[in-house]
Parts: structure tokens; sequence; C-alpha cells
């Protein structure tokens, strides 16, 4: 038997707690999605100022010798945190889309029609008029 009118005029606020619960998880997946953005965009900036220290480096090197271009410490630690930061971009990137992927799976169970198709599914004949 399908819910009546008065059983969901009870249980609206059941309905609006779970709405609003939905809203507050979405709105805190947004916020941790705005910073890992910010933390990504932090991190390429500093992979180009270690870019740009290899670059220097290097023609501080070539000025020394320019025939010869030999491996140096600190050209090895350049490269060494340059791979550290491409791994952290590239992990704060999958967490983001990970996250993103979870947010679409909320919206698209929640979506205003679903709900709206669904309730109107199980509304009794009698009561239908309302929905229309």
């Amino acid at each position: 038997m399908g819910k009546d009118w008065r059983y969901r005029l009870k249980h609206i606020g059941d309905t609006f707690a779970d709405l609003l619960d939905t809203t507050i998880e979405t709105a805190r997946g947004s916020a941790v999605s705005v910073a890992i953005g910010i933390h990504i965009r932090g991190l390429n900036k500093k992979k180009g100022q270690v870019a740009a220290g290899i670059g220097f480096r290097v023609i501080e090197l070539r000025n020394q010798d320019p025939n010869l271009l030999i491996y140096d410490e600190k050209i090895g630690r350049f490269y060494q945190e340059l791979d550290e930061l491409d791994l952290t971009i590239q992990e704060c990137i999958d967490s983001r889309e990970r996250m993103k992927d979870r947010l679409r799976k909320v919206f698209s169970c929640c979506s205003p029609k679903t709900v709206y198709e669904a309730e109107k599914e199980s509304v009794p004949d009698s009561d239908r008029l309302m929905y229309t």
C-alpha cells in the first residue's frame, strides 16, 4: 500500500533532515575539492621554482665550462625534488578526481526529478490529482 498524504506530512521532517544531510555532505566535499585545488596550484608554483633553479644551475655550469656538462650534486637534488613534486601533484589530482566522482554519485541519486518521480509512482491513483 502506498504512503498516504497524512503519512507524508507526519514524516516531512525526516525527509527534510535527509536532504539537509545530503546537502551538508556535498558542501563538505566541495570545500575539500577546493582546498585540494589550491594545494595543487601551490605545488605547481613550487615545481616552477625548482625548474627555474635547475635552469639557473645549468647556466652556471655552462658558464664555468662550456664544453662539459657533468652531473652535479645540486642538479641531482633539484631533479629529486622535482620528481617528488610531480608525484605529490599526481596524488592530489587523483584524490580530487575521486572526490568529484563520489559527489557526482551523490548528486545523481538525489536529483529533484528522481525524487519526484519516485514519490509520484508510490502515490495511489486517488491522490494523483495532487501531483499533476
